[in-house]
């Protein structure tokens, strides 16, 4: 009872406050007073600006949400790349001639440089100087053509125009590198063949196989002169054992192989996993063998 007793006094306590700040019946309303105006316009703007937080507070909201389902796709993103570099292969095959390239190396060369017609190169910005031994011609008036009347229109036709060179004879160059086996070549290939060699081994041996034919091109490239006795044994070794069927191909003998070390720091041997190297390399068509005369050639295709 005391508590109720306390709580009705309370509120009537309350009211009697309340009844203070009543109006009184003969003034004007508190309505008219300026303040209370002023408050009411404050009251408004706060309102207002409530309102456009609560817009911007949904917006940012919406964006949250939004951001959530980017992050979402990152982190699959992330996975699929982490997983690719642990998994990436150590050795990657060259673009193709055919492939698409980038627009700088699919740049247009100039006009005024050459136009490929009918195998000849036509020179549109040189024309092609006269023999010296040819004869003086007579001396023409200034101001007039040097060219040679048409029969047809009686126009005069300029000597170089039409003029031709033709293509210089380029040599081949010899291939002295061999591309990585690919994973659907190595795919391709018996299991017997390569027993336990991983295609990462399998490419490693390639590199070294390749290495080896360039230190040997560069050997073949020095200057007899400057070369020392081993290496002229197997420059004219390399000459004397050429054949037509290895002409404009790059080739190793087995035994280039066994005296590398006088030329190359390649380490590749033919161990069984060197040998098997060569038998996936020839069963995917990337070298030939070549016997004859006690020597068998290892041909670069």
């Amino acid at each position: 009872m005391d508590k109720l007793l306390a709580a009705f006094s309370q509120r009537v306590t309350v009211l009697k406050t309340l009844s203070n700040y009543r109006a009184p019946a003969d003034g004007p309303p508190f309505t008219a007073d300026p303040r209370y105006a002023k408050i009411v316009q404050q009251v408004e703007s706060l309102e207002n600006r409530i309102g456009e937080m609560r817009l911007h507070v949904k917006a940012e909201r919406e964006a949250l949400e939004r951001g959530s389902v980017i992050l979402q796709k990152l982190d699959c993103m992330k996975e699929s790349l982490d997983f690719m570099s642990a998994n990436i292969p150590r050795h990657l095959p060259a673009r193709k001639p055919g492939a698409a390239s980038s627009n700088w190396d699919d740049r247009d060369e100039p006009e005024y440089v050459t136009e490929q017609r009918n195998d000849e190169n036509v020179l549109h910005s040189r024309p092609q100087p006269l023999a010296r031994n040819r004869k003086p011609s007579a001396k023409r008036p200034l101001g007039t053509s040097q060219g040679t009347p048409d029969s047809e229109n009686g126009e005069l036709s300029h000597p170089f125009k039409n003029s031709t060179v033709p293509a210089a004879a380029t040599k081949k160059k010899i291939v002295t590198t061999i591309a990585p086996i690919t994973v659907s070549e190595f795919e391709s290939l018996p299991k017997y063949q390569i027993g336990r060699l991983t295609r990462d081994k399998l490419n490693d041996n390639v590199q070294q196989f390749s290495l080896l034919v360039q230190d040997m091109y560069a050997l073949l490239r020095i200057p007899v002169a400057r070369m020392t006795k081993p290496q002229r044994d197997i420059y004219w070794e390399h000459k004397k054992i050429s054949t037509p069927e290895t002409s404009g191909h790059a080739f190793v003998t087995e035994k280039d192989v066994k005296d590398k070390d006088i030329f190359s720091k390649s380490s590749f041997r033919l161990d069984p996993a060197g040998r098997t190297v060569v038998a996936v390399l020839r069963h995917l068509g990337k070298i030939r063998e070549v016997r004859g005369g006690g020597h068998t050639r290892l041909v670069l295709i």
